[in-house]
């Protein structure tokens, strides 16, 4: 794996680590709750809009204008979404900033 950047490192270090550890103490339960899969503790941020798109990866003005929305997931619902593009925008967890 690709070590980030100082810029990106330091983003993650003030903004999105803060950020998901608030939002995922916010919002405990895993909102796809996929029938044999889900776990049902929230354990990742998941965009849906992804960041290899661009995505915005914490709230604000970018987020906005994307209409960047952030899910709280189970890691067994992340990885069925991740791998299933076509299901995730058809079900209208994930969307094509492009």
């Amino acid at each position: 794996m690709n070590q980030r950047s100082k810029k990106m490192a330091k983003f993650y270090r003030e903004q999105r680590v803060p950020f998901v550890i608030q939002f995922l103490a916010d919002n405990p339960v895993c909102l796809f709750r996929l029938p044999d899969r889900c776990t049902g503790e929230s354990t990742t941020v998941d965009e849906k809009i992804n960041r290899s798109q661009g995505g915005a990866l914490v709230p604000g003005r970018k987020a906005d204008e994307q209409g960047q929305v952030f899910h709280p997931v189970c890691e067994s619902c992340h990885s069925y979404k991740t791998f299933h593009p076509a299901w995730a925008q058809e079900m209208g967890w994930s969307k094509s900033n492009k």
